[in-house]
């Protein structure tokens, strides 16, 4: 016919409309056969950093609870091996001693315990910001010094009686190993007493008893035959 073109004419192919969740591109990274998109989404991720956050939290603390009852332990340890010590130094001087005199903390002076020997030598006790500090005298001169470190202890001197055989105190509050969440939170306290006699080594009189004669053994022969 005239007026039509020898030519075939192609039709318009429109594209078809994409699907709700489909990439415009078949072929993307994640293969050709797959058509959803890939990652995460951010409700996914703000659960896993949730997550991650708490996990992270407890785990932080549970270290920290740890970390600190190690050196509660630690320094408890160092003070009990100082409390053995001390103790044995204090009931030493005080069985030695004739003379045990408590001095009562003031503003100028503090907790003391002067004692004396029968040959002279003076040694005193006296209680610190830091412990206790037991100080050897010679003519009102210090010769030595040894300082036992209590730290968070509250160490008292006391005496039962000021007498010559009076019973000598030494009274330690130290806190127990508990361990809180709450680091500045007061613990326990608990009490140890150090008590010592005055004049507790001094030497015993030797008492001799002479033994009695044995009587000789003729003369228990005698004796048996006159029984006879």
């Amino acid at each position: 016919m005239r007026g039509l073109s020898t030519f075939p004419t192609t039709a318009r192919v429109r594209p078809s409309p994409l699907r709700r969740g489909q990439n415009r591109f078949r072929y993307d990274s994640c293969g050709p056969q797959r058509a959803r998109r890939c990652g995460f989404t951010l409700i996914e991720l703000l659960v896993v950093i949730t997550m991650l956050s708490v996990v992270l939290s407890l785990t932080g603390m549970t270290f920290y609870l740890l970390m600190r009852s190690e050196r509660l332990v630690t320094q408890s340890f160092v003070t009990e091996r100082t409390i053995s010590r001390l103790a044995v130094l204090f009931r030493d001087d005080v069985h030695q001693s004739e003379t045990g005199t408590v001095i009562e903390p003031t503003e100028a002076l503090p907790n003391e315990l002067a004692l004396e020997t029968a040959s002279g030598i003076r040694v005193r006790y006296r209680v610190t910001k830091q412990g206790v500090a037991r100080l050897l005298l010679e003519q009102d001169e210090i010769v030595s010094r040894d300082d036992f470190r209590l730290p968070e202890c509250n160490v008292q001197i006391a005496a039962e009686d000021q007498s010559a055989l009076g019973l000598r105190i030494l009274e330690i509050k130290r806190p127990t190993t508990t361990v809180t969440k709450n680091s500045h939170a007061p613990r326990p306290l608990r009490t140890l007493a150090i008590q010592a006699y005055l004049n507790r080594r001094q030497p015993a009189l030797a008492q001799t008893v002479s033994p009695e004669p044995l009587a000789p053994a003729t003369n228990l022969l005698q004796e048996e035959d006159v029984k006879q």
